[in-house]
């Protein structure tokens, strides 16, 4: 299924599309939000639980259709997290001191925010259009944040130096994709 058809599907009332979506997405997610940020799985999950409701709360009020729809369904979801995080911040530290919540509010770049989120979405879209077994190595070890032990066994590796060989090699082959993209979206 399509993100389109995904929101479709979930303005439509069909719960099973959402869970789906809802496993689909968890893993990367969970990884990035966990490497970016540094946060626990506890809050990870929290997290992610808001951010999906968000998500379907605005198909639900109109907010997000699928004609309308400008990025993926998981970058969305971690826009709405990196939001969330801000103002749980911004709480915190009003919790703290006793200054105006001016006083800590951090400047938010959203062309730079914007930025980022297409970058992570050119990635993720090259590292998918990649041959195998690069695109999901490359998956498993930044988005999932698999051990390389981990990876040896799911992928049928001799070892974890096997791991890292292939792992070496996937990211060649990205780094000049990934450079020439880039550079031809004026996001490098």
């Amino acid at each position: 299924m399509t993100d389109k058809q995904y929101i479709s599907a979930i303005h439509n009332g069909d719960q099973r599309a959402f869970a789906n979506l809802y496993e689909m997405h968890r893993g990367r997610f969970f990884g990035y939000i966990r490497k970016i940020y540094n946060k626990d799985d506890d809050y990870i999950a929290d997290l992610y639980q808001d951010s999906c409701v968000v998500f379907w709360q605005n198909i639900q009020k109109g907010k997000i259709a699928p004609e309308t729809m400008t990025s993926s369904i998981e970058t969305y979801l971690i826009g709405v997290a990196k939001y969330t995080l801000m103002a749980r911040d911004r709480r915190y530290k009003e919790i703290l001191s006793d200054c105006e919540l001016s006083t800590f509010a951090p400047v938010i770049d959203e062309e730079a925010l914007r930025n980022e989120i297409e970058r992570s979405e050119v990635v993720q879209s090259v590292v998918n259009k990649m041959e195998e077994p690069c695109s999901t190595l490359l998956d498993k070890f930044y988005w999932e944040e698999l051990s390389g032990e981990e990876i040896a066994t799911q992928m049928n590796y001799k070892n974890t130096d096997t791991v890292k060989t292939q792992k070496y090699k996937c990211m060649q082959k990205l780094k000049i994709v990934l450079t020439s993209t880039l550079k031809n979206l004026n996001l490098l």
